[in-house]
């Protein structure tokens, strides 16, 4: 009897000890998973203030590398770029560019600011940049652990994949944070989208982010690859930012966007280059001509960029109509056909128009108006001859309600 209760007794502290070592590994296991890594990398970034970031950006066969030096607290900011050979410093209100020669320029009123900044709010907290795209973010990827970090490997679905490349090649392309996947206007397909992201095992902050997008852009063969290596140190101890000031005044450097005049010299450059690209753009666009838009774009253009920007317009105007065609004959019976061939009859009459460039006026090189003249088709009699021979047709064929909006569009 007592051997038996001994052996109960042992039997009862084995599932004991067993349920211990389950629930301890289901914990270990728990702290290790990559969702409860990345959430508390986003505690740990949350009470950073300062913050080194060194960079390799690379586009194609084009690379750019550099530091960053971040300190939140005073809102301010110095980037050292190696292949510009120039150093930036970066306030709340301004950007100051330091060339080779020492010369120090305010660009504070450029695109260039807008763009920098927004650099720099991405490297203060990397994970809300993609959290903010993707609010299941944390969810999508496997984990590793090496001596001192925990690599995380992105492995969302392909629909998850494709949107948040897309985002970040939107804001890669343009500057701009905002993303929108129902109105793209690059109509940018994703060919390879990689994400990895190192972080230290005590401090649960980033060593490092790499992410690698290769895309193309609808109707075009050529791809675009691009890879991004941010690697992150002196978290809260990057030292003292030495500000710079200005030695340049304003209009005399190659910032011409100033509140100073444009020269005489430069004033007439901003006008002729861009009554010469808005021509261009109505050749690619209403004429769909790009043997017309590389005539007509300004000299400053390569001809790689001419021939891509030529193609980009036409592609984008005709898509454009087309889409909002359709979504507005939806659930009317038209055909993918015959939206296309609507497409085409209308871009033919657009094609009969006539235009004229008849003047530009620059009041600084980034505000330029240029005004056109344009014969522009007689919509209004076109609807009336359309509609008339419409309703002919309904009296005398006795269509159908889908039928009417097919022989619309044939008419």
């Amino acid at each position: 009897m007592r051997k038996q209760l001994s052996l109960l007794l042992l039997l009862i502290m084995s599932v004991l000890v067993l349920s211990g070592c389950v629930s301890t590994l289901d914990s270990l296991l728990e702290a290790r998973s990559p969702k409860t890594v990345l959430k508390k990398a986003e505690i740990a970034h949350n009470d950073v203030h300062s913050v080194e970031v060194s960079f390799e950006d690379k586009f194609n066969e084009f690379t750019e590398t550099g530091n960053m030096t971040i300190d939140m607290e005073s809102e301010e900011s110095f980037i050292t770029a190696n292949e510009q050979d120039m150093a930036l410093y970066i306030t709340n209100d301004d950007l100051l560019i330091e060339y080779a020669n020492g010369d120090v320029e305010s660009w504070g009123d450029s695109p260039m600011y807008a763009d920098l900044t927004g650099m720099v709010e991405i490297g203060k907290n990397p994970l809300a940049f993609y959290t903010e795209r993707d609010a299941d973010f944390f969810e999508k990827f496997d984990i590793k652990k090496e001596k001192d970090s925990y690599i995380l490997t992105y492995e969302g679905s392909e629909e998850d994949a494709q949107y948040l490349a897309k985002a970040i090649a939107h804001f890669e392309l343009t500057g701009i944070e905002d993303f929108d996947e129902d109105i793209d206007f690059r109509a940018v397909s994703i060919e390879n989208f990689e994400l990895e992201l190192a972080i230290n095992r005590s401090s649960y902050l980033l060593d490092s982010i790499e992410h690698k997008i290769t895309y193309k852009f609808e109707d075009r063969t050529d791809e675009t690859a691009t890879r991004l290596l941010h690697e992150y140190e002196n978290y809260n101890d990057i030292g003292e930012i030495k500000p710079l000031e200005a030695n340049v005044a304003e209009g005399e450097g190659f910032n011409q966007s100033n509140d100073g005049e444009l020269s005489e010299k430069d004033k007439e450059l901003y006008e002729s280059e861009a009554a010469a690209y808005v021509e261009a753009l109505i050749e690619a666009t209403v004429f769909q001509d790009v043997d017309g838009f590389i005539e007509k774009a300004p000299d400053s253009m390569s001809d790689k960029d001419k021939q891509d920007e030529a193609e980009l317009q036409r592609d984008f105007f005709k898509q454009t109509y087309q889409e909002n065609t359709q979504s507005n004959m939806e659930g009317t019976g038209v055909t993918e056909e015959e939206i296309l061939d609507l497409t085409d009859a209308f871009l033919q009459a657009l094609g009969t128009t006539e235009y004229e460039i008849v003047d530009a006026e620059a009041t600084t090189s980034e505000d330029i108006i240029v005004t056109v003249s344009i014969s522009g088709l007689d919509d209004e009699g076109i609807y009336l001859e359309t509609e008339d021979q419409l309703f002919d047709a309904f009296v005398e064929e006795n269509l159908e309600e889908d039928e009417i909006f097919s022989k619309n569009i044939n008419y």
